[in-house]
């Protein structure tokens, strides 16, 4: 018997745990924003990710 055993837990033994209402302003957030905002938010973020990469390749 492994020492760790008494700190491993199953899946099955578990508790689920009950699932959490949606908050409704996520959606009509979601509902409002235009197409230019999502345009924006992946440009910056493939800029920043390549900022990175060419960073972390150069360094």
């Amino acid at each position: 018997m492994n020492r760790m055993t008494p700190l491993i837990s199953r899946a099955e033994t578990l508790r689920p745990l009950a699932p959490r209402p949606a908050y409704p302003g996520f959606t009509a957030r979601r509902e409002a924003e235009s197409g230019w905002t999502e345009d924006v938010q992946f440009f910056v973020t493939a800029w920043l990710g390549a900022f990175l990469f060419v960073g972390t390749l150069f360094s």
